[in-house]
């Protein structure tokens, strides 16, 4: 059995889904279902990651693979969404697809997934010697989050309900941020190998 990949954009999974179906052919079933500009170029783009998909057209491909919409989302753990948006964990899409958006997360300052720098990212670049962008970059590729989303993530895993004075909120914090740094640190040894 093939490890499905670790993360897959729209375009590979299209790929996938055509199969053996020659690109020139899948072109004109596109234009068929009113992908009217659609050549075999573009299908060839979309697949090699050179061309986003549009709204639109990701809303046609079941009518072009005969396919169910649910099952044109990447069957990876991350899905990548496109250029300068943040990779999502398939399973949290699908259930998005499915009508069950996620509640905000709690809590007024953090926003899980939020890529731009807060304090603790800060400290961690000072801890790990990197800049703040490359800690953002990693935790992003790593865990999909911020640094500070994936601690706030893992405090309310942690937590479960329970209610914690703020200051043991803040001791997990910073047991969970220590962990954290040493997930992040272990990504610089693995790119090594």
């Amino acid at each position: 059995m093939v490890k499905p990949a670790r993360e897959q954009s729209f375009g590979d999974r299209m790929r996938e889904l055509r199969g053996d179906m020659p690109q020139d052919e899948f072109a004109r079933r596109a234009r068929q279902a009113g992908l009217k500009k659609w050549t075999r170029s573009t299908i060839a783009k979309i697949e090699g990651g050179q061309r986003e998909l549009k709204a639109g057209e990701l809303c046609l491909l079941p009518f072009v693979l005969h396919v169910a919409f649910d099952d044109l989302i990447p069957i990876s753990k991350f899905v990548d969404l496109g250029s300068d948006i943040p990779k999502m964990e398939a399973k949290l899409l699908h259930r998005v697809m499915g009508g069950r958006v996620p509640r905000p997360a709690p809590g007024p300052h953090e926003t899980p997934g939020r890529a731009e720098p807060a304090e603790a990212e800060e400290k961690a670049a000072r801890a790990l010697g990197w800049s703040v962008d490359e800690v953002t970059t990693r935790a992003l590729r790593l865990w999909n989050l911020s640094l500070t989303g994936e601690r706030e993530r893992r405090l309310i895993k942690q937590l479960g309900g329970r209610h914690a004075d703020p200051r043991s909120q803040q001791a997990i914090r910073g047991r969970i941020t220590r962990r954290l740094l040493v997930e992040l640190a272990g990504t610089l040894t693995e790119k090594k190998r």
